[in-house]
């Protein structure tokens, strides 16, 4: 799969519309089934020139494997959540059928790479809906995202590729950028929104995940979260994604600043500054679950404060927001 998402990434790059023009266009279903949502779209795609023409349906039910991962005993997801994950699938398939997409497709992330029983679980999934479903790597994830992301942004980025894709999700982080000789520079990591919210839990408020779901409110430990944050990107992100931050475009995609961030910072314009991150993580830090809003909340706070860990130790001063998620990818692989 590796070296057919480099052809795709190739050709969206680099051919012309008038290469492709005839019988190009049809409706398809994607779906991500990801470590704490599971989202899907149907759309009107081009497939020769990889482009989503009109979104028809698209919806994200929080289905948290990760955190039923990270309560496990034996490294396996549970049948509660599996069973939950399977009536999410099924009625986003049976909507996403009255559109009678061509094709449908999904992939799996990072919680099913790393549960003993994940990629069993997926084919299990794929069986009963007479679906195709895989678990994907995380390189072949930031590849989609990077993937997705140039699906919606016009000719001239696409030809400058002067953007690094910033992908957050519940058990995984990504950076990808292309050098000039299409060569990828990319950052893999486990440091996430689910995974950070559980490292400030269990390492600076010294609590077990057993009873403690949330880290709210942060309170005074604000500056050590940033600094867990900011220390670890400095550590972890490869040199060359350090180098390309400096004069490129940091796109961010997926639930967490598209969402997350987006609705704290009650952003009017899809970009955001390091201040705008600072200022809204002093007022969010104070507050507790009863006092904040929607079906994320315990990972809300964590994700500013991670957004703004890593800002400040890779030097990012601005993010800008592309509703891009694995599934334009996904459609169009």
């Amino acid at each position: 799969m590796k070296n057919y998402l480099y052809l795709v990434l190739f050709f969206t790059i680099f051919t012309s519309n008038e290469l492709f023009a005839k019988n190009c266009q049809e409706v398809r279903m994607g779906l991500d089934i990801g470590s704490g949502s599971t989202k899907m779209m149907v759309a009107k795609v081009d497939f020769c020139t990889y482009k989503i023409l009109e979104v028809l349906h698209q919806e994200s039910q929080p289905v948290q494997f990760n955190e039923d991962l990270e309560k496990s005993a034996d490294g396996n997801l549970s049948q509660a959540i599996i069973d939950k994950g399977f009536a999410t699938l099924s009625g986003m398939i049976m909507k996403g059928k009255t559109f009678k997409p061509k094709r449908i497709t999904g992939v799996a992330t990072s919680v099913f790479r790393k549960s003993k029983n994940g990629v069993d679980v997926i084919k299990g999934y794929a069986r009963r809906l007479k679906t195709r479903l895989e678990v994907i790597s995380q390189e072949e994830e930031a590849m989609l995202g990077y993937l997705s992301v140039l699906s919606l942004m016009d000719e001239k980025i696409k030809q400058d590729k002067n953007i690094v894709v910033w992908d957050i999700g519940g058990g995984s982080m990504q950076m990808f950028s292309m050098d000039k000789n299409k060569k990828p520079h990319q950052y893999l990591g486990d440091l996430a929104s689910v995974t950070f919210k559980n490292m400030v839990i269990e390492v600076l408020q010294l609590k077990s995940l057993e009873n403690t779901t949330s880290p709210n409110p942060i309170g005074d430990k604000r500056e050590q979260v940033i600094a867990l944050a900011r220390s670890y990107s400095k550590l972890h992100v490869p040199s060359d994604i350090k180098f390309d931050i400096k004069d490129r475009v940091v796109i961010g995609v997926g639930g967490v600043h598209g969402q997350s961030i987006k609705n704290q910072l009650q952003l009017k314009e899809l970009k955001y500054t390091l201040d705008e991150v600072n200022q809204a993580g002093k007022t969010q830090s104070l507050k507790s679950d009863k006092e904040l809003t929607g079906d994320y909340r315990s990972t809300d706070v964590t994700n500013l404060l991670l957004v703004q860990g890593f800002m400040e130790g890779l030097g990012i001063k601005e993010v800008k927001i592309v509703n891009a998620t694995l599934l334009q990818g996904v459609m169009l692989k």
